[in-house]
């Protein structure tokens, strides 16, 4: 199983062409996917509401839960934009320390233990 598991997933044992797609395809296109369903999800759900029987149809003994629905969707709205402008204006905030340490062609970084 192994070396056929190994061709399918990554194309063979080294970096070829087609692994450096399969990684373009993954974490690029399959983003732009997920938010497309994201928007199918705000377009149609919201905008005709749920069929579920706990939002609100007309009947007085259910809870109407319409409107925490969509305080959820606005405070995961507003938190994701903080967030988006957090890094945006402080981009290194959020970062390893060490990714700023010169490097040294000529020795091993510290946080590499060789095996001998």
């Amino acid at each position: 199983w192994g070396p056929s598991i190994v061709m399918w997933v990554w194309s063979g044992f080294g970096v070829t062409s087609a692994t450096l797609k399969f990684f373009f395809v993954l974490h690029f296109l399959v983003p732009w996917g997920l938010l497309l369903l994201v928007m199918f999800h705000l377009i149609f759900l919201h905008s005709t509401g749920s069929t579920s029987s706990m939002y609100c149809h007309g009947d007085y003994d259910k809870i109407c839960f319409g409107p925490d629905y969509w305080n959820k969707d606005m405070y995961n709205l507003i938190f994701w934009f903080l967030f988006l402008g957090f890094s945006l204006f402080y981009p290194f905030s959020l970062g390893d320390p060490e990714m700023f340490i010169e490097a040294d062609p000529m020795m091993s970084p510290v946080h590499i233990v060789p095996e001998w």
